[in-house]
Formats: structure tokens, sequence, C-alpha cells
């Protein structure tokens, strides 16, 4: 009499899914940390001040985010959501773009501006105040307007110019 066994099939044992590390804190993971923290803070100078001293502290002093946090009185993960973000703009090239053009600027507008002062300003002033709000600052349209004390079509103009010359840029 035969007996038919069955033959049992290797099952894979399923593999440790890979953690995706989202953070941009890439002091752990860059190859020169030194580097990354100089590219960051080289620009840090445009950010606000509250976000500026932020980054100072993580890639100048040293700072974690957990004590960053507990400071603040906020979680550590509202912290790190932040300073991520501030990174994140601080490496973009729309951001790098904006503080190349306040750098070069002959006159910088006064930051925040007066109520009403752009509206009759030179056209040039009225760029870089729009280029400081919405990439610097980090500022929606509407935002910016009310922050610019400017109609809406007038900073999308700035923006779509700064766009256009930003690509053209990458080009």
């Amino acid at each position: 009499m035969l007996t038919t066994t069955s033959a049992r099939r290797a099952v894979p044992i399923p593999a440790r899914p890979v953690p995706v590390v989202t953070r941009i804190d890439r002091r752990r993971r860059d190859a020169n940390p030194a580097r990354f923290a100089e590219r960051v803070m080289e620009f840090a100078r445009w950010l606000p001040l509250n976000e500026a001293a932020l980054v100072r502290s993580v890639y100048q002093a040293g700072r974690s985010a957990r004590e960053l946090a507990a400071v603040s009185q906020v979680s550590s993960r509202v912290m790190q959501r932040r300073l991520r973000r501030i990174v994140e703009r601080t490496l973009s090239p729309d951001f790098r773009f904006a503080a190349r053009q306040l750098e070069l600027a002959p006159s910088v507008p006064e930051w925040p501006p007066p109520p009403g002062s752009l509206q009759r300003a030179d056209d040039r002033l009225v760029h870089l105040a729009a280029l400081r709000a919405i990439f610097i600052e980090g500022r929606s349209l509407r935002a910016a307007t009310e922050a610019l004390d400017l109609p809406l079509h007038i900073v999308r103009r700035h923006h779509e110019l700064a766009r256009l010359e930003i690509d053209e840029r990458r080009n």
C-alpha cells in the first residue's frame, strides 16, 4: 500500500520591512555630516529669527529635537516635523534663488514692510519683497498678499516670474 505524503513546501519567512527614514536630519546618514550642516547654515541667516535660532541650535550647537521640544513644551514629533520643513525649505532651489537675489540686490526692502509702502515702490523692490515672503518666509500667496499689503494678482505675477527664472537657471 502506497502512502502519499504531502511534501511540505518552503514558505519564505517574511522579511522585516526596511525602515524608510524620512527625517531630514542627515547628520547620522550623510557620509559627510559637517558638509550637510554647512549647506544648511549657508542660507539660514535669511530665515525668520525663530526658525534661524532652531536651525543654529541643531546644526551649530548640536542640540537634539527632543531637547528643543522640551524647552518649547511641544512634543518631539512636532519639533522634528518643524525642523524638517525648515531644512527642506532652506535646501530648496527656490529658497536659494530668492536668498541670492536678496544678497545681490543693491537695496533690500525693509522686512516686514510697513503697510502701504510697497504700493508705490519700485517694481524691483516689490519683486524682492514677494520673493522673501513666498520663498524665504514660506508663506502661501494669500498670506504673502496680506503681509505685503498688495493685491493677489501682483503677488501671483511676481511668483510666476520667479518660477520662470528658477526654471531657466535649472536648464
